[in-house]
Formats: C-alpha cells, sequence, structure tokens
C-alpha cells in the first residue's frame, strides 16, 4: 500500500486549527467556493448563507476572525452602502482549502 506524500507547502499548524473545529472549516470551504462562482470578495453574511447548514451568523463571524488571525482570510475592503468587511482567501488559505476538500 503505497500513501502519497502531503504537500510541504501547507503550513500544518494552521490546518489542524481549521479542522479541529467545524464551523471554522465550513466557513473556509463556503468562500471558497463562493469565491470560485462569483470571483470577489463576500461579507459574512453572505458565507452564512452559503453553509450548507443554518448556523447563527454570531458563530461565522467569529471564524473569521479567527480564520483572519491564522492568515487564512484577509479584508478585501468595505461594501459601499453600509459599510460591511469584505473577505477573501490569502494564499495560504486556498492551500488548506485545498487539503481540506481532499
Amino acid at each position: 500500500m503505497s500513501v502519497p506524500r502531503p504537500p510541504a507547502n501547507i503550513d500544518w499548524r494552521k490546518y489542524s486549527w481549521v479542522v479541529r473545529a467545524k464551523i471554522r472549516g465550513l466557513t473556509l470551504v463556503s468562500l471558497g467556493s463562493l469565491e470560485e462562482k462569483t470571483g470577489s470578495p463576500q461579507t459574512a453574511t453572505a458565507i452564512r448563507k452559503h453553509l450548507e447548514r443554518s448556523v447563527n451568523l454570531n458563530l461565522v463571524i467569529r471564524a473569521i476572525k479567527d480564520l483572519l488571525k491564522l492568515g487564512l482570510f484577509q479584508v478585501a475592503g468595505l461594501t459601499g452602502k453600509r459599510q460591511g468587511k469584505l473577505y477573501r482567501l490569502t494564499r495560504m488559505g486556498r492551500r488548506v482549502l485545498n487539503q481540506v476538500q481532499q
């Protein structure tokens, strides 16, 4: 039996923080799929609406803050009318997302 080597360009400590909490993993996957569909940064509300299950917005915002601290998300700007933050995946966020989705 052969097992492929895991990629060396992933920070495994950050990966473990993502998979350790279900909501962080769901939030990461949700933003990744939304960015793939639309090609633009997303708000916390849009991320919450795109989740597979119904989750409180406060939990999503906390997960986003955690992912910002880990360097997997970045603030990409503000919305026009209400000045809400727009979030985008970083390069490391994309790498971790690809590993989570495997």
